[in-house]
């Protein structure tokens, strides 16, 4: 075990710059402790925020369970965790959630990228392990771990990634079950801790006096996880705050819930075919609308509908829609200028044009689909600009037509049956060759 100056050397030079203060150590200001229970998908999150809920946890265990049917074995990746994270927060915005990010997908390099990813999702602090990939659930067996100066050069790569943002970085050990046991996993909680994480968290301690031990000798915030069946005793939000823990995750126990409604539920729906003598288990269908926000999304709906039409927005005329699907436009009342790339893009069902990049989507759809107030029209490219523009376009016309000739291997005396323009032809004989 590396003494901690190894660590300090680890730290960025913003980790002094003084304290810093997010939703999570706010939070944590103003509750004493934070209860985090552990979700998995956009619904189980809209359920914690209806019942007021300030902070959630987005399970590695339940996620891999819910989304691929799998168990908590190093399976799920972290580009699929940051896609249930950004479901996660965007169905409960008022919750702060923080994301378990396993052992962040790699070296250094790869936790900074994970990091920004999460911080992408709205999420407000990760989790970030010790354990040697393919990791494992903290309260199963067999589980190793990394050499501890190399995880605190992960928390320093977080820690620069997280920069200025209003984010929660937790280091988690695992070593509490490897031959150093808990003195092992005290030690590196306060290494972790001065590389840059802002708490600390010791996996699966296995009594009350181990949990003491913890927060006696550990540095700065404090976590715990309650996980039923699990090694740990299960405590009370007052109790582990008296012991001296900070933040309390209860990681399995909505999936855990879950699965044993829908177990018991579809056990007699098999038996006896029909849900009739079930519905004292079942939310009723208006709970179940008005849990999801039904009555919002109609009431919005309804407004839109009474909207004044799109020339309303456009006084001058609106744009002409060139594909629905597409939402591509064409300003006519400016000289007849195409603004859209499908107007003049030399592929017609291409979404690539390098010349006219696409259109914002604030332009893309009629402002009165979109709930805002009329927009004023982009900027047309100037007449050079435009001239340039087309020029460069019909250069990439002629060359795509050259390649097409010799790919298929048509003469040059049959290619002279399509007309094109000198300027094409002179491109053509400029252009690289499509060989």
């Amino acid at each position: 075990m590396a003494d901690s100056s190894v660590a300090i050397t680890l730290r960025p030079p913003t980790a002094a710059a003084g304290p810093r203060k997010t939703r999570m150590h706010r939070l944590i200001e103003e509750e004493g402790i934070v209860l985090m229970p552990g979700i998995y998908d956009a619904l189980s999150a809209a359920v914690l925020q209806s019942l007021g809920f300030r902070a959630g946890f987005v399970s590695g265990y339940a996620v891999s369970a819910s989304r691929l049917g799998m168990p908590d074995i190093g399976l799920l990746t972290p580009p699929e965790m940051a896609d249930a994270a950004r479901a996660i927060c965007a169905a409960a915005p008022n919750v702060a959630f923080i994301v378990d990010a396993d052992t962040g997908g790699g070296n250094a390099l790869n936790v900074q990228r994970t990091v920004k990813d999460i911080i992408a999702t709205g999420a407000a602090g990760l989790f970030l392990e010790d354990q040697v990939w393919p990791k494992k659930c903290g309260h199963m067996q067999g589980k190793q771990v990394i050499p501890a100066e190399e995880h605190a050069a992960k928390i320093a790569a977080a820690r620069e990634a997280i920069g200025d943002a209003d984010f929660f970085l937790i280091a988690r050990t695992d070593a509490r079950a490897t031959a150093g046991g808990l003195p092992e996993a005290i030690a590196r909680a306060n290494l972790y801790k001065e590389a840059g994480a802002d708490a600390c968290f010791v996996e699966a301690p296995r009594s009350d006096d181990e949990l003491r031990e913890v927060c006696k000798k550990t540095n700065g915030f404090r976590a715990a996880n309650m996980l039923e069946g699990g090694f740990t005793p299960l405590h009370t939000p007052q109790e582990l705050k008296e012991m001296g823990f900070h933040l309390i995750v209860h990681s399995t126990t909505a999936v855990y819930a879950s699965a044993r409604a829908l177990i018991d539920v579809l056990k007699v729906m098999k038996e006896e075919g029909t849900s009739r003598g079930q519905l004292d288990k079942l939310t009723t269908f208006e709970e179940f609308n008005s849990l999801i926000g039904l009555k919002t999304y109609n009431e919005t709906g309804a407004r839109f509908e009474k909207s004044t039409s799109v020339r309303d927005h456009f006084p001058r005329g609106p744009p002409s829609l060139l594909s629905t699907s597409q939402s591509y436009w064409w300003v006519r009342e400016r000289g007849d200028v195409p603004i859209g790339r499908e107007a003049i893009s030399p592929y017609p069902h291409s979404h690539h044009n390098p010349l006219f990049p696409p259109i914002s989507s604030s332009y893309a759809h009629p402002p009165h689909l979109l709930g805002h107030a009329p927009l004023k029209p982009p900027p047309l490219p100037s007449p050079p600009v435009v001239a340039s523009r087309r020029a460069e376009m019909a250069a990439i016309n002629s060359s795509v037509l050259a390649c097409n000739y010799a790919l298929s291997g048509v003469s040059d005396s049959s290619s002279k049956l399509i007309s094109a323009p000198s300027s094409r032809a002179q491109a053509s004989a400029s252009s690289p060759s499509c060989r």
